[in-house]
């Protein structure tokens, strides 16, 4: 076997990595851009702070989505009184899986309904 052939079998294990592409879906600059100046807190569950409404769906802070609930949110509640450590928010499991339902919940509700379902 010359040498060309083997540069020609490494590139073409390299296309096969191309091909797989980059990952579809919205982009934070996908979010509609709220026309009037920000007048809602909400909390964001995945930065957890409390942030002004820039974008539809969207944490200003952490980019987001689909992470933000009002503060007066059972879930926002249960996440302030968790415990801190190093600055570090420490959530139990159970916060942690009510807050995963919730962006699924999310989730699914903007997705369009397939027939029969």
């Amino acid at each position: 076997m010359s040498q060309g052939d083997a540069d020609d079998e490494q590139s073409g294990d390299d296309d096969m990595v191309d091909a797989v592409g980059d990952p579809i879906g919205p982009l934070p600059d996908d979010q509609p851009v709220l026309e009037a100046q920000p007048e809602e807190e909400v909390y964001c569950t995945s930065c957890h702070q409390s942030v002004l409404v820039l974008r539809f769906n969207l944490c200003p802070e952490c980019k987001c989505t689909d992470s933000t609930v009002p503060l007066n949110h059972h879930l926002a509640r249960l996440c302030r009184d968790s415990l801190v450590v190093s600055g570090q928010k420490i959530l139990g499991v159970t916060l942690k899986q009510a807050i995963a339902r919730n962006t699924r919940d999310r989730i699914m509700d903007r997705m369009k309904q397939e027939p029969n379902e």
